[in-house]
């Protein structure tokens, strides 16, 4: 039986032990230091002042955790430490403590617990070391481990919370958002990019003040840059979402982090289309000519005697971010009991859709489609359907799909290479008013966690098979050459 991770308390007393480097100050002792009460500080909030919604020059007062601006007098956080009494504020852009009204500068052990809590950094060591051994921390009584800490859900926007935690699994995608740095970039990608940063390197963070994480900032950017399409107040389907965002991480300046989303998430298939076996039978069968029986001699339109419709045949390459697999229809019929059957299959089978033979057909044009993976991705996205949209409404597929915790993809793509499943979104309840949580395999432990909402509890791999899984991430783990990644 495998010893359990131990369970630590964190503790900062080097600079070296610490990952944030929060500036170290020689001030006289404060006598305000007792009034700090980390049981209520929320450092997940948006970075805007309470009072004038101004987003420079913010600090949150360590005593009730109010976001407000300047210490100058007449500022908000100036009043704010006259009328309530409160005296100790963190500026969230230098992470130094001050004393106000007197305005000084406080330093102190855990003061900079907190300032590493509010803005946590890694070194290129620390990040390479992240899947190694687990480590474990204990908050409010509840045991969490680094790596599996829940977003909760806020409002309806429970597909915000699991398509980030299911994007920042990605090994590559998750060192380079940690070993960023915040450059103040007013573009949809630099915001986001700052926004998701940000989240990562708390949800990996050993120094934290609560067991969960209020992803606040990245909604707010999110829902502004994507102008109201994704909100807070409406839940939206995860897949558009995450199409976004990668969308959005590469549509700025060919950035670092631009550069990693493409390589790590975009593929290549090629697409043949062609004309349907009936009419190509058809038009082969008005092509034939016929002899002329006697007696029935009829005059021949000279301009249409010699024509014959050529088959269609169309192959094109494209790029994707994610493959969608079909699910075989419900059942019509129901069992002995008056149930609904629920079909079973497996991902290999579902995979076959990209094989090169397997053909689908187009409804919009009769036509029949193949499909040819001819790049496959280092994290490969795959998109179970199963909402179907028809002239009833919106209904959903609840086939049971067997997931493969490796996956071979040397049988659909040459050079293919052994693949690991590191996150499923699931889904649970009806179609329009159900919810998300999302399945995590956790690196360092080997364990999978099920989040949802402020809660992380273990699960079992096969529970994530036997629940409706709507999206997975695979990564490759072994490349075509037998090569570890």
């Amino acid at each position: 039986m495998s010893q359990a991770p131990p369970t630590k308390r964190p503790r900062i007393s080097s600079p070296a032990a610490s990952q944030a480097s929060a500036p170290s100050v020689s001030t006289t002792p404060c006598p305000h230091l007792s009034t700090v009460n980390r049981q209520v500080l929320d450092l997940d909030l948006k970075l805007h002042c309470s009072v004038t919604l101004s987003v420079h020059n913010v600090y949150i007062c360590l005593v009730c955790s109010r976001y407000l601006q300047g210490r100058a007098p007449s500022t908000p956080a100036y009043t704010h430490s006259l009328q309530a009494q409160h005296h100790l504020f963190l500026c969230t852009t230098t992470l130094k403590t001050y004393c106000l009204p007197d305005n000084y500068p406080v330093a102190h052990e855990s003061l900079r617990e907190i300032a590493v809590a509010f803005r946590p950094t890694f070194t290129a060591d620390q990040v390479s070391k992240l899947d190694d051994a687990p480590y474990r921390i204990r908050l409010r009584n509840v045991s969490r481990l680094t790596g599996a800490v829940p977003l909760v859900y806020l409002h309806a926007a429970d597909y915000v919370s699991v398509t980030t935690q299911l994007l920042l699994r990605a090994s590559r995608f998750r060192n380079c958002l940690l070993m960023s740095t915040p450059e103040g970039d007013h573009t949809a990608a630099g915001a986001l990019k700052d926004a998701l940063a940000l989240l990562c390197s708390k949800i990996w963070s050993k120094y934290a003040l609560r067991d969960f994480i209020a992803p606040h900032e990245l909604l707010a950017v999110v829902e502004t840059r994507s102008k109201g399409l994704f909100s807070s107040l409406k839940q939206n389907d995860p897949v558009l979402l995450l199409a976004w965002i990668l969308r959005t991480l590469t549509g700025g300046a060919r950035d670092n982090v631009g550069r990693i989303v493409d390589a790590s998430f975009k593929g290549e298939m090629t697409v043949v289309e062609t004309s349907s076996e009936s009419d190509q039978n058809a038009a082969q069968a008005s092509s034939q000519v016929t002899e002329p029986s006697e007696g029935n001699i009829q005059p021949v339109d000279s301009s249409k005697s010699n024509t014959k419709e050529a088959p269609f045949y169309e192959k094109k390459t494209s790029s994707f971010w994610f493959l969608p697999l079909d699910l075989p229809p419900e059942p019509l019929f129901k069992d002995m009991n008056d149930r609904t059957l629920v079909t079973q299959t497996t991902l290999e089978r579902l995979m076959r859709k990209y094989d090169g033979i397997t053909k689908q057909h187009v409804v919009r044009t009769a036509h029949q489609r193949s499909f040819t993976l001819l790049k496959i991705p280092e994290c490969l996205l795959l998109v179970v359907k199963r909402f179907v949209k028809s002239k009833f409404g919106l209904s959903k597929n609840p086939c049971f799909v067997q997931l493969p915790e490796n996956l071979n993809m040397s049988e659909w793509c040459e050079g293919g290479g052994m693949y690991e499943l590191k996150a499923a979104i699931l889904h649970e309840g009806r179609p329009r008013d159900g919810s998300y949580r999302v399945a995590i395999k956790h690196a360092a432990s080997k364990s999978w966690f099920e989040l949802n909402g402020n809660e992380a509890k273990p699960i079992h791999f096969q529970l994530v098979s036997l629940a409706d899984t709507y999206i997975l991430l695979y990564e490759r783990t072994i490349s075509n050459k037998g090569n570890a990644k």
